[in-house]
């Protein structure tokens, strides 16, 4: 269920120049369906929270999984660019539900330090299944076709909806029908958009997230159109890069949360994610484009971003408790609309080379430090 959001939007990034030429449209368009996907996942997420607050987490999964389905499907059949998109909307409208209620489920039965904790070894198994995604597309990509992408997340979300049935137990005891009343949600939602801690630390996720998404918008046309890889190559790349270092500091924070508390581990993640692109800048000036000396700064990169989001996470929620479906739709919105926004920006710049991203990953997390220092460890702010 975890998984599910990322992995659809991830698994097909091997096959974008692929889908290009099969649709008769440009790179630049397929990169699009990325972050229109994102936008529809990020806007149906205020929806799921509220809804699952009023009738629990489960039945709110139930339509969420399905309206997936339906969008994956119309992917797979889809023959033009516009058909496409539409999919990819519609599988964003419905991965809002998988996308913002495992935070909920989270925040139900556990929280703080404890909760921090756990989603870093939860990481662990996430990570490793959405580093797989590229590598699975690119495979289906080229011994299939890019259109076994999308039947693949057919079945698969098909199987998230049999294991919500058969294997998830409701988690959520406060739900109740009231909560869908338009002043409740009104409350619910204005209650954390006025509390500093929970937008600081959202705002943070939604800089970072924007980083991230940045990568599987502009890497794909770097390495695979500039550098000479093949989708296949270039998911082995994306595992090497993401896969490995990511469970290594899923665990270590989770082994560190507990003995020197997140703020040095948020601090530490933001330092190795500027560094990364400090280094990335550096080997194309003197490298040129080249899959190595991409390769080790994104390896920083991710193991940067690891140490930022389960502590932000668990800064944000510290105090959510009897809103945690609320809580889960606008944190989720919040930092998914990073990846919509920023990967939409990111497909104007120059993909030539990593130069571009390279300042992308120097400058966002920059901000999303500075923000931090100013806007939330400079005060001790809590839901109000």
């Amino acid at each position: 269920m975890g998984c599910l959001g990322q992995f659809a939007s991830d698994i097909y990034t091997p096959a974008v120049p692929h889908i290009a030429h099969y649709l008769a449209t440009s790179s630049n368009a397929v990169q699009w369906t990325m972050a229109a996907y994102l936008f529809a996942m990020s806007i149906s997420i205020l929806f799921y929270g509220p809804l699952s607050d009023g009738i629990g987490r489960k039945k709110a999964l139930y339509v969420g999984i399905i309206i997936m389905i339906i969008g994956s499907i119309t992917c797979a059949l889809s023959t033009s660019i516009t058909m496409l998109m539409i999919g990819r909307v519609i599988q964003g409208l419905g991965t809002g539900a998988t996308g913002s209620l495992w935070r909920s489920i989270f925040r139900d039965r556990c929280s703080g330090a404890e909760m921090s904790k756990l989603v870093s070894y939860l990481g662990i198994i996430v990570t490793f299944i959405i580093a797989v995604a590229p590598i699975f597309g690119g495979y289906l990509d080229t011994y299939i076709s890019w259109h076994a992408i999308f039947w693949f997340l057919s079945a698969y979300s098909l199987l998230v909806l049999l294991a919500t049935k058969f294997l998830y137990q409701e988690t959520s005891t406060t739900h109740h029908i009231t909560h869908l009343k338009p002043t409740f949600i009104w409350q619910s939602y204005r209650t954390l958009l006025l509390s500093k801690s929970f937008m600081g630390f959202a705002l943070c996720s939604f800089i970072t997230y924007g980083t991230f998404f940045s990568w599987f918008v502009m890497s794909p046309i770097i390495l695979i159109q500039h550098a000479g890889l093949s989708s296949i190559q270039y998911g082995w790349l994306d595992f090497a890069a993401g896969g490995v270092p990511v469970m290594i500091c899923a665990y270590l924070n989770g082994k560190l949360v507990g003995k020197i508390g997140s703020k040095p581990l948020l601090r530490m993640g933001w330092a190795i994610t500027i560094f990364s692109g400090i280094l990335m800048v550096i080997g194309n000036i003197l490298f040129g484009v080249h899959a190595w000396n991409i390769l080790l700064p994104a390896i920083l990169f991710y193991f940067g971003i690891n140490f930022i989001w389960p502590n932000a996470f668990a800064g944000a929620f510290e105090h959510c408790g009897k809103i945690a479906g609320f809580a889960g739709s606008l944190y989720a919105f919040i930092q998914l609309l990073g990846g919509a926004i920023f990967g939409g920006i990111v497909t104007h710049l120059p993909d030539h080379n990593q130069m571009a991203l390279g300042i992308v990953f120097i400058v966002l997390p920059a901000i999303a430090w500075g923000w931090y220092e100013i806007g939330i460890n400079s005060k001790a702010n809590s839901l109000r």
